[in-house]
């Protein structure tokens, strides 16, 4: 009888250490395949990171690059900006030489960039133009606060012929001081006193400028600023009692 269950057995315990064999063939192939993906991931993440910090400090060259030739009001294209060309503007050739100051930069840069992450076209001069523009803008805005201000207003044709009107404000900032702030260049339909009003009262209210708290306005003395009730003073006038016109 006892050789017997012995008999029954030994073959039941070689199942059952080859089954376990197997379990333990399949974990350990399973934890070397996990092992093997957090490599991957962990690869591809110091890649992402690699390229996020070159992407980076291309845009910041970029950014930086725009923001002193706009501090020193510089054209940025040049006539010929193809890679042949020895003048290629203002912008790349800053750019250029930042490179050679710095060979972090000038490995993302220009050449060493992406095609489709160069950042040097006129579109993108002009979006990070606007969106310094909308930071001075901000910062005007909180100087002026709740003070009230006086306008001063000029219009002008560009080399399109397009009219433009210009806006400066003029405010008594918190420390007690006079302050005088280009506020906007605005492109307008015509220079009609119905729609120079419409495009001050636009641009200030944009940024949260009362209108209500012009107490002063000044223009340029052309024909369409003057005449008799449809000055665009008298227009303001009418609405805003307190903003007195000074030529």
């Amino acid at each position: 009888m006892v050789s017997q269950i012995s008999r029954g057995l030994v073959p039941r315990r070689k199942y059952l250490n080859v089954h376990l064999l197997s379990v333990l063939e399949i974990m350990n192939l399973f934890t070397w395949m996990l092992l093997e993906v957090v490599k991957i991931f962990g690869s591809i993440t110091q890649q992402r990171k690699e390229i996020i910090a070159k992407n980076m400090l291309r845009l910041k060259t970029i950014i930086e690059t725009a923001r002193v030739l706009a501090l020193y009001a510089c054209a940025f294209r040049g006539n010929d900006e193809s890679l042949d060309s020895r003048n290629r503007g203002k912008f790349i050739g800053l750019i250029k030489y930042a490179a050679i100051l710095n060979d972090k930069i000038d490995e993302v840069v220009l050449q060493n960039a992406p095609e489709n992450a160069m950042y040097t076209s006129p579109k993108i001069q002009k979006e990070i133009l606007h969106i310094l523009v909308d930071k001075v803008r901000d910062t005007i805005r909180a100087e002026i606060g709740d003070a009230k201000l006086c306008t001063l207003v000029d219009e002008a044709q560009d080399s399109s012929i397009q009219e433009q009107m210009a806006i400066v404000t003029r405010f008594v900032d918190k420390d007690s001081f006079i302050r005088e702030r280009f506020f906007a260049v605005r492109s307008v339909e015509d220079t009609t006193t119905v729609t120079l009003k419409r495009e001050i009262s636009k641009s200030l209210a944009s940024y949260g400028l009362l209108i209500e708290n012009i107490w002063g306005q000044g223009y340029d003395g052309a024909s369409n600023t003057r005449g008799a009730w449809n000055w665009l003073q008298a227009l303001f006038r009418k609405d805003y009692p307190y903003a007195y016109y000074v030529h």
